[in-house]
């Protein structure tokens, strides 16, 4: 079952200044889609709550930064609606990292997390390629740790759903994977000379997984019983988790 992530009901804010650089119709896709599901998923930057009337809750999933543009490319070349689709479909991996763009390529969860310091970009930091520097980092930690009400860790993604799970509202969270990378494109090794791309990231994740042991030793939720009961059942509700999903996704379709 879904749940209402906003406090009260999403409306627009009744003054939204916003920079050239937001994606055209962001605005009005997220208002519509957290109207219709009670909620907003994607790659969104910290700011995206500017947009509404009322509270909302952040939360989010960090993964291995190289991992990320490793997977970033190999969906967007082997996916044709896929957002960077035209951006990577007839590079190669390293190909793609050496163009620049887009801004995500560079140290791009930090780019999220920090959010837009001038506050007039609601989808990423927008500072030109290159020019993150400990001040972003630093309050991506600080968002990170004091403004989400959840995090979890792509590595140890059970665990963080477990962690969150209260936060969010569900009884359960049985799950099925899904945007798996085509096996067509075959995974790459990541180039040296783009370690630059993912530094600061690196020192994000590296901290978040130093916050997130501390949270899991302190939380019997996340025993090591407990874990290894939750995967049983998660392995046996896969038929039931897959239609629900399929429903959801109907009833979603059909709303206005």
């Amino acid at each position: 079952m879904r749940r209402n992530l906003f406090r009260p009901q999403p409306e627009l804010a009744a003054s939204l200044e916003l920079d050239t650089l937001t994606p055209p119709n962001l605005v009005a896709s997220i208002l519509r889609t957290a109207r219709r599901d009670g909620y907003v998923m994607g790659h969104l930057g910290y700011g995206a709550h500017r947009i509404f009337a009322s509270p909302c809750r952040y939360f989010t999933m960090l993964r291995e930064p190289r991992e990320r543009l490793i997977s970033l490319w190999r969906h967007a070349a082997s996916t044709p609606n896929a957002y960077y689709h035209q951006a990577a479909k007839d590079l190669s991996f390293a190909s793609f990292l050496a163009q620049r763009n887009p801004l995500e390529l560079y140290n791009g969860m930090v780019r999220f997390l920090s959010g837009d310091p001038a506050g007039l970009n609601v989808f990423i930091n927008p500072k030109p390629f290159g020019t993150l520097d400990q001040s972003d980092l630093d309050r991506a930690l600080h968002n990170l740790a004091h403004r989400f009400e959840g995090f979890g860790l792509v590595s140890q993604f059970d665990a963080s759903l477990l962690l969150m799970k209260h936060s969010m509202g569900y009884r359960n969270c049985f799950y099925v994977r899904r945007n798996e990378s085509s096996s067509a494109v075959a995974k790459p090794e990541f180039p040296d000379l783009a370690l630059p791309l993912v530094e600061f990231d690196q020192a994000l994740v590296a901290e978040a997984e130093r916050i997130f042991q501390q949270r899991v030793s302190s939380d019997t939720k996340v025993r090591a019983s407990r874990l290894k009961r939750f995967r049983s059942l998660n392995h046996a509700m896969q038929p039931i988790t897959k239609i629900n999903q399929v429903l959801q996704q109907s009833i979603s379709y059909l709303k206005p």
